[in-house]
């Protein structure tokens, strides 16, 4: 006779609720007693016809609760989907490649024309001296050493435009009718003119052409005079200066130095 409590064990054992130990030992009592085995093939039967009624996903989706995501989660589930990778690769490809871009065509501490020798300085201030570099402020009495490599012998001419007009030459004979100086190609060629930056407040734009031929002081002056005239701020002049190297016939290179 099957009792209440050997029913529900039965019971249990049908529906997978036993332990290892505890199934191994309704196996063995199984396989003596003929009324507990027909007992529970009739229970798997009825176990298995009601879940081809009634499958768990069914009760699953009857008694799951309404969750209402947050905001984000519902962000991420749509954006994760596989048909919106081609659309990630193309952002991605543009957040690469326009920074390089605009970045190419950004104004650097050293801005190179037409091919010219990329400048670059060493300043002294109160005996210190140290690398320059666009992000600095200078001052008046601070001396800079202006430098470039060459390929081949040119002229070179340093000058500078400081924010009231004024054009400065750098030569070592101030008196000479031209303002160019030839130097050899090489490494880190330094200019034999420094420059001693003055009081005037702003910026001072450098500048350095570079010629085949020795460049007259007075035509060079008068043409940087007359794109100051026409364009003072010193960040935009050395962009409309580029755009007329070929009236000297030299190509340039330029230093935007920020003063106090």
């Amino acid at each position: 006779m099957i009792t209440e409590c050997k029913r529900l064990l039965l019971e249990r054992y049908v529906g997978g609720e036993l332990d290892e130990a505890g199934r191994l030992e309704v196996r063995r009592h199984l396989d003596t007693c003929p009324d507990c085995s027909s007992l529970v093939a009739r229970l798997e039967s009825e176990r298995t016809e009601f879940l081809q009624r009634h499958p768990f996903s069914s009760f699953t989706r009857a008694h799951a609760p309404v969750v209402t995501l947050p905001w984000y989660r519902s962000f991420l589930t749509v954006a994760t989907r596989p048909a919106l990778v081609p659309v990630y690769g193309v952002m991605l490809l543009l957040l690469v490649v326009m920074p390089l871009y605009f970045a190419g065509k950004r104004d650097d501490e050293t801005i190179r024309f037409k091919g010219a020798p990329v400048l670059s300085f060493i300043y002294q201030r109160g005996g210190v001296v140290g690398e320059g570099s666009s992000d600095m402020r200078f001052r008046g009495g601070d001396r800079i050493q202006v430098t470039y490599s060459l390929s081949q012998p040119r002229n070179v001419a340093l000058m500078s435009i400081d924010t009231r007009g004024t054009v400065s030459f750098y030569h070592p004979q101030r008196q000479a009718a031209t303002c160019s100086v030839v130097s050899d190609a090489g490494s880190q060629c330094a200019f034999p003119g420094s420059i001693v930056l003055d009081d005037t407040p702003g910026e001072e734009l450098v500048i350095a052409l570079f010629s085949d031929a020795a460049l007259k002081r007075d035509e060079v002056a008068s043409w940087a005079k007359r794109h100051y005239a026409e364009c003072p701020d010193p960040a935009r002049l050395r962009r409309r200066l580029r755009a007329d190297t070929a009236a000297l016939n030299a190509e340039i290179a330029t230093l935007l130095l920020q003063k106090e």
